[in-house]
């Protein structure tokens, strides 16, 4: 993408956060919009561009089968070929030596081929 271009989110809202994690590979982008509403609040989507005849055309909207409130699924995102990973942010709470309690980010994958 040079910096003059600008894509925006086909079903995008002003608090969908899109853009807030941008990946390019090639003539492919993936921008997450993790405070998306497609799934509960907050729960967060991520957008395909595919660069078409020199336009950024929006391919896909990806959003997590077993998606939920509160998973700002699309934070962070990254693509590198054909292969697209997609974070999803939740907090827990788990208990270290029986007496410390820590919030830990946890991090799930979510792939998907994309037409080359």
């Amino acid at each position: 993408m040079d910096r003059n271009d600008k894509v925006k989110a086909s079903d995008g809202d002003d608090l969908d956060y899109f853009g807030m994690s941008v990946s390019i590979s090639g003539d492919t982008a993936i921008i997450g919009a993790s405070q998306d509403e497609e799934k509960g609040d907050f729960s967060g989507a991520a957008y395909v561009f595919e660069k078409i005849d020199n336009i950024w055309t929006e391919t896909a909207k990806l959003t997590p089968i077993d998606g939920a409130a509160s998973d700002t699924f699309g934070d962070p995102v990254s693509i590198s070929g054909n292969t697209v990973i997609i974070g999803v942010y939740r907090m827990m709470i788990m208990v270290i030596n029986q007496v410390q309690l820590i919030s830990l980010r946890k991090l799930m994958a979510f792939g998907q081929k994309l037409q080359s």
